[in-house]
Protein backbone atom coordinates (compact mmCIF):
# COMPACT_ATOMS: atom_id res chain seq x y z
CA UNK A 1 0.00 0.00 0.00
CA UNK A 2 2.79 2.43 0.92
CA UNK A 3 4.39 1.41 -2.13
CA UNK A 4 1.95 2.25 -4.11
CA UNK A 5 0.72 5.21 -3.30
CA UNK A 6 4.52 6.15 -2.70
CA UNK A 7 4.55 5.84 -6.40
CA UNK A 8 1.30 7.68 -7.73
CA UNK A 9 3.03 10.84 -5.43
CA UNK A 10 6.18 10.39 -7.38
CA UNK A 11 4.68 9.97 -11.12
CA UNK A 12 2.18 13.13 -10.34
CA UNK A 13 4.40 15.23 -9.20
CA UNK A 14 6.99 14.12 -11.97
CA UNK A 15 4.15 14.32 -14.50
CA UNK A 16 4.87 16.72 -17.29
CA UNK A 17 2.27 18.82 -16.63
CA UNK A 18 4.01 19.57 -13.19
CA UNK A 19 7.51 19.74 -14.16
CA UNK A 20 7.63 21.80 -17.46
CA UNK A 21 5.92 24.86 -15.68
CA UNK A 22 8.46 24.64 -12.65
CA UNK A 23 11.12 24.74 -15.09
CA UNK A 24 10.21 27.41 -17.68
CA UNK A 25 9.39 29.35 -14.24
CA UNK A 26 13.15 29.11 -12.96
CA UNK A 27 14.44 29.67 -16.38
CA UNK A 28 12.75 32.27 -17.14
CA UNK A 29 13.03 33.91 -13.56
CA UNK A 30 16.80 33.95 -14.55
CA UNK A 31 16.66 35.28 -18.47
CA UNK A 32 14.60 38.20 -17.84
CA UNK A 33 15.09 41.48 -16.51
CA UNK A 34 11.49 42.96 -15.50
CA UNK A 35 8.19 41.49 -14.06
CA UNK A 36 6.69 42.37 -16.82
CA UNK A 37 8.93 40.18 -19.45
CA UNK A 38 8.86 37.58 -16.41
CA UNK A 39 5.13 37.05 -16.39
CA UNK A 40 4.70 37.76 -20.52
CA UNK A 41 7.45 34.91 -21.35
CA UNK A 42 5.76 32.70 -18.23
CA UNK A 43 2.36 33.03 -19.52
CA UNK A 44 3.44 32.33 -22.94
CA UNK A 45 5.79 29.51 -22.55
CA UNK A 46 3.70 27.77 -20.05
CA UNK A 47 -0.06 28.21 -21.82
CA UNK A 48 1.31 26.91 -25.29
CA UNK A 49 3.47 24.08 -23.88
CA UNK A 50 1.62 22.75 -21.26
CA UNK A 51 -1.88 24.57 -21.38
CA UNK A 52 -3.01 23.67 -24.94
CA UNK A 53 -2.09 20.01 -24.75
CA UNK A 54 -3.83 19.74 -21.49
CA UNK A 55 -7.21 21.05 -22.43
CA UNK A 56 -6.51 19.10 -25.70
CA UNK A 57 -6.47 16.24 -23.89
CA UNK A 58 -9.51 16.78 -21.42
CA UNK A 59 -11.39 17.81 -23.70
CA UNK A 60 -10.73 14.25 -26.16
CA UNK A 61 -11.42 12.90 -22.46
CA UNK A 62 -14.67 14.43 -22.62
CA UNK A 63 -15.38 13.29 -25.89
CA UNK A 64 -14.52 9.99 -25.13
CA UNK A 65 -11.25 9.87 -28.15
CA UNK A 66 -8.97 9.10 -25.14
CA UNK A 67 -9.36 7.03 -22.35
CA UNK A 68 -7.95 8.78 -20.32
CA UNK A 69 -6.09 11.87 -18.99
CA UNK A 70 -2.34 9.88 -18.63
CA UNK A 71 -2.95 8.73 -22.30
CA UNK A 72 -1.84 5.30 -21.09
CA UNK A 73 -2.69 3.29 -25.05
CA UNK A 74 -0.05 4.19 -26.86
CA UNK A 75 -2.40 4.22 -30.08
CA UNK A 76 -3.75 7.11 -28.57
CA UNK A 77 -0.70 9.35 -28.13
CA UNK A 78 -1.01 10.36 -31.98
CA UNK A 79 -3.35 13.28 -31.31
CA UNK A 80 -1.62 14.48 -28.42
CA UNK A 81 1.84 15.02 -29.74
CA UNK A 82 0.62 16.67 -32.91
CA UNK A 83 -1.11 19.07 -30.66
CA UNK A 84 2.06 19.62 -28.50
CA UNK A 85 4.29 20.34 -31.68
CA UNK A 86 2.55 22.60 -33.13
CA UNK A 87 1.38 24.49 -29.83
CA UNK A 88 6.02 24.30 -29.53
CA UNK A 89 6.48 25.37 -33.17
CA UNK A 90 3.74 28.59 -32.24
CA UNK A 91 5.79 29.30 -29.04
CA UNK A 92 9.17 29.15 -31.07
CA UNK A 93 7.43 31.61 -33.74
CA UNK A 94 6.56 34.07 -31.34
CA UNK A 95 10.08 33.48 -29.49
CA UNK A 96 11.69 34.84 -32.61
CA UNK A 97 8.91 37.59 -33.53
CA UNK A 98 9.36 39.03 -29.97
CA UNK A 99 13.06 38.71 -29.51
CA UNK A 100 12.80 36.08 -26.48
CA UNK A 101 16.09 35.70 -24.61
CA UNK A 102 18.25 33.11 -26.43
CA UNK A 103 18.06 30.17 -23.61
CA UNK A 104 14.18 30.48 -23.86
CA UNK A 105 14.02 29.80 -28.08
CA UNK A 106 17.36 27.30 -27.20
CA UNK A 107 15.43 24.95 -24.75
CA UNK A 108 11.77 25.45 -27.38
CA UNK A 109 13.76 24.31 -30.09
CA UNK A 110 15.34 20.91 -27.61
CA UNK A 111 11.95 20.10 -26.63
CA UNK A 112 10.31 20.50 -30.47
CA UNK A 113 13.48 18.15 -31.33
CA UNK A 114 12.85 16.27 -28.66
CA UNK A 115 9.29 15.54 -29.05
CA UNK A 116 9.38 14.82 -32.42
CA UNK A 117 11.88 12.02 -31.31
CA UNK A 118 9.70 10.73 -28.92
CA UNK A 119 6.54 10.87 -31.03
CA UNK A 120 8.74 8.54 -33.58
CA UNK A 121 9.68 6.46 -31.33
CA UNK A 122 5.69 6.05 -29.49
CA UNK A 123 4.19 4.89 -33.04
CA UNK A 124 6.25 1.49 -32.07
CA UNK A 125 6.90 1.86 -28.64
CA UNK A 126 5.60 3.44 -25.76
CA UNK A 127 8.53 5.03 -24.40
CA UNK A 128 8.08 7.44 -21.13
CA UNK A 129 6.95 10.71 -21.00
CA UNK A 130 7.34 11.37 -17.19
CA UNK A 131 10.93 10.38 -17.49
CA UNK A 132 11.81 12.07 -21.05
CA UNK A 133 10.41 15.53 -20.08
CA UNK A 134 12.24 15.30 -16.56
CA UNK A 135 15.48 14.56 -18.04
CA UNK A 136 15.10 17.03 -20.80
CA UNK A 137 14.58 20.14 -18.25
CA UNK A 138 16.91 18.89 -15.52
CA UNK A 139 19.86 19.09 -18.48
CA UNK A 140 18.54 21.85 -19.41
CA UNK A 141 19.35 23.18 -15.85
CA UNK A 142 22.67 21.51 -15.83
CA UNK A 143 23.76 23.54 -19.43
CA UNK A 144 21.56 26.80 -18.99
CA UNK A 145 21.39 27.46 -15.13
CA UNK A 146 24.46 25.89 -13.74
CA UNK A 147 22.52 22.64 -11.92
CA UNK A 148 24.57 20.02 -10.82
CA UNK A 149 24.72 16.87 -13.07
CA UNK A 150 23.69 15.21 -10.18
CA UNK A 151 20.54 16.64 -10.14
CA UNK A 152 19.79 13.66 -12.50
CA UNK A 153 19.32 11.40 -9.63
CA UNK A 154 15.61 12.66 -9.37
CA UNK A 155 14.97 10.26 -12.47
CA UNK A 156 15.38 7.01 -11.02
CA UNK A 157 12.67 7.24 -8.39
CA UNK A 158 10.23 8.37 -11.36
CA UNK A 159 11.66 5.37 -13.29
CA UNK A 160 10.44 2.83 -10.79
CA UNK A 161 7.28 5.05 -10.25
CA UNK A 162 5.92 4.70 -13.48
CA UNK A 163 6.85 0.86 -13.94
CA UNK A 164 5.58 -0.08 -9.80
CA UNK A 165 2.48 1.65 -11.21
CA UNK A 166 2.51 -0.66 -14.16
CA UNK A 167 2.24 2.61 -16.81
CA UNK A 168 5.74 1.34 -18.08
CA UNK A 169 8.40 -1.01 -18.45
CA UNK A 170 11.23 0.00 -16.77
CA UNK A 171 13.49 0.10 -19.96
CA UNK A 172 10.72 2.57 -21.46
CA UNK A 173 11.60 4.82 -18.76
CA UNK A 174 15.73 4.33 -19.00
CA UNK A 175 15.03 4.82 -22.72
CA UNK A 176 12.89 8.27 -22.05
CA UNK A 177 15.81 9.13 -19.19
CA UNK A 178 18.54 9.12 -22.16
CA UNK A 179 16.84 10.12 -25.18
CA UNK A 180 15.94 13.26 -23.19
CA UNK A 181 19.12 14.15 -21.86
CA UNK A 182 20.78 13.28 -25.14
CA UNK A 183 18.60 15.23 -27.65
CA UNK A 184 18.45 18.07 -25.56
CA UNK A 185 22.09 18.13 -24.92
CA UNK A 186 22.64 18.05 -28.12
CA UNK A 187 20.60 20.77 -29.51
CA UNK A 188 21.62 23.17 -26.77
CA UNK A 189 25.18 22.65 -27.56
CA UNK A 190 24.56 23.55 -31.09
CA UNK A 191 23.32 26.87 -29.86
Amino acid sequence: MIRRRLAFLLSAVGSPFVVLPLFWLALIARETETPEQFWFWSLLSIGLTTGIPAIYVLYQVWAGRLTDVHVRLREQRRGPFRVALVAAVALLAIMHFYQAPRPLIAVTLAMLFTGLVFALISRAWKISLHTGMLSCCLTSGVILLGWPTSCHMLVPPLVWARAERGRHLPSQGVAGWLIGSLTTSLILQLL
